[in-house]
């Protein structure tokens, strides 16, 4: 399979965003589900990462005039659902992911991703891009 973009989706950064990404996605990935190239499982879980990475980048994305939140979704060549998002916030060290404490508000997006993803990763560079990887093979 040569990799192949699915979607290309620049958003505000604001809280509508989360769902507006959400549903684009399941949109995106609902044929590829009927076709049996990514199982139910796998949107499933793509749909509620891609929640957590877009509410992170909403909550950490510079804001102002042209402040955005991009997100790109992909089908690689080694089988995979590949998800990013970028936004243009000073970003953070993605070191060390723990579950925080039962009573903390918040705080369970990326160990969330990095328990349910195959791989994931995040790239600081003056702004922030944080992906994540789902295989195909359960389709």
């Amino acid at each position: 399979m040569r990799p192949r973009t699915l979607l290309e989706l620049d958003l505000p950064p604001s809280p509508a965003s989360v769902a507006t990404a959400r549903h684009r996605l399941k949109e995106v990935l609902a044929p590829l589900t009927r076709e049996g190239i990514v199982s139910a499982p796998t949107c499933e879980t793509a749909m509620l990462l891609v929640s957590e990475l877009v509410t992170n980048a909403v909550r950490h994305a510079r804001t102002g005039p042209g402040a955005r939140v991009e997100m790109r979704v992909a089908l690689t060549d080694r089988r995979r659902l590949h998800v990013a998002v970028h936004d243009r916030g000073q970003g953070f060290s993605a070191t060390r992911v723990s579950m925080p404490p039962p009573d903390q508000v918040g705080g369970r997006g990326l160990a969330l991703v990095d328990a349910m993803a195959e791989d994931w990763g995040a790239e600081r560079t003056g702004s922030m891009r944080v992906w994540f990887e789902l295989p195909l093979d359960d389709a």
